[in-house]
């Protein structure tokens, strides 16, 4: 994919406004060039090198819109010369207008955008760069809380480092106050009594001990949420969620999860009411997070995955900001092509995620610590448990930051 930008002046007219090519966007989903004797090398680009996917900016007086392109060149003999004056065109669907919110986050001085051209590359434009990963990052977040919404319960699944749990709350975050969401980790120790009620010991009246049932995480986020008013979101994230005995853990709930708003039986009474009934609400949402690396845990069951929708998170290049970083996830990568990982996995499963290859000038590990004290180590874990073949250790061990 690439960046590029355009500015649909014909003739770079000045007295051409913003409004003009705000409608010919809005009215026919088209970018262009004209036809004009200098512009060979310009409308050559435009017709062969700009492909389907590129990302192109359009200017007018300043950033208008960004744009992606969908259909493959077109020539119009005859524009329309009142509005979409150009012959040279390209299908578009816009992503987003440039508001005065994006305009307060990036302010409205471009970089690595030529003025003086009417369409040229842009590849090395941070501001171009940079809105277009908050727009797709929001279009991703709005997407994974519909599901959410709609299903009650999704597992983000993923290799180590895709930042999983991070997207995990941005969600919750989206949906609920930082009051109404709750982040647990599982364990192989985790149990149903851990997570939903169990018997606790207490200092009786006179001294001795009484034996309570206690609501645990699950059923007192449950009650809370059963209390709230209509349109109140209860998130809960279940950090590592395949560690644990899930069906140990859950129980009866693996029905409730399905079935929201029904009574199921639970093992133990609730000490206050007596009641041993359990309901899950449909305004208690459940995120849980899945390393697909991690082979020492078994994997879901049929009858779990079907309570769940699955949203695999996978490594991604384009959120490291720092070139020595977006190098070496590009050598790492390559480690993961057919012929040196073993068959029975996929690249998708255990590639190491971008949040290994992301620094902070001001805090943190530098990125040959990173390499040295996290990437590295992992990567001779795959080679002793068998994920990557032996022919993969000297590329591992020439690895540079």
């Amino acid at each position: 994919m690439n960046y590029w930008h355009i500015m649909m002046h014909p003739g770079n007219q000045a007295e051409f406004d913003r409004a003009r090519v705000t409608r010919i966007l809005e009215e026919t989903d088209y970018i262009g060039v004209g036809e004009w004797d200098e512009g060979e090398g310009i409308i050559r680009q435009f017709r062969d090198d700009m492909a389907v996917g590129d990302v192109v900016l359009v200017r007018s007086k300043g950033p208008l819109a960004l744009v992606i392109v969908v259909g493959e060149p077109e020539y119009e003999e005859a524009p329309n010369e009142e509005l979409d004056w150009f012959q040279n065109r390209r299908a578009v669907k816009i992503l987003a207008w440039h508001t005065q919110e994006v305009r307060q986050i990036l302010g409205n001085q471009l970089d690595g955008v030529y003025p003086s051209k009417s369409f040229s590359l842009a590849n090395n434009s941070s501001y171009i760069r940079t809105w277009h990963k908050m727009i797709m990052r929001e279009a991703r977040l709005n997407e994974i809380t519909d599901l959410l919404k709609a299903k009650g319960q999704v597992i983000l699944q993923g290799p180590p480092g895709t930042g999983k749990t991070w997207l995990a709350e941005r969600v919750a975050e989206q949906l609920a106050a930082a009051s109404d969401v709750k982040l647990v980790q599982f364990h192989p120790a985790y149990a149903y009594e851990d997570f939903v009620r169990g018997i606790v010991a207490k200092a009786g009246e006179h001294g001795g001990l009484e034996y309570q049932a206690e609501n645990k995480t699950l059923a007192e986020f449950a009650k809370l949420a059963a209390a709230a008013p209509a349109g109140q979101y209860f998130v809960l994230i279940i950090d590592e969620i395949n560690r644990a005995n899930l069906p140990s853990v859950l129980g009866e709930l693996i029905y409730a999860l399905e079935y929201r708003g029904k009574r199921v039986e639970s093992l133990y009474a609730d000490a206050e009411t007596g009641d041993r009934g359990l309901v899950l609400p449909e305004n208690l949402l459940i995120i849980g997070t899945m390393n697909t690396a991690d082979r020492s845990i078994g994997h879901l069951d049929y009858a779990i995955r079907r309570r769940f929708a699955f949203v695999t998170v996978l490594p991604e290049e384009e959120p490291i900001a720092d070139e020595a970083g977006r190098k070496l996830f590009r050598e790492v990568a390559a480690l993961f092509e057919k012929n040196l990982l073993v068959l029975e996995f996929e690249r998708e499963q255990v590639q190491p995620g971008h949040s290994y290859f992301m620094t902070k000038a001001d805090k943190g590990l530098t990125l040959k610590q990173k390499l040295d004290y996290e990437i590295r180590p992992l990567l001779r874990e795959y080679l002793r448990d068998g994920i990557l073949r032996p022919e993969a250790k000297k590329l591992v061990e020439d690895l540079r930051a």
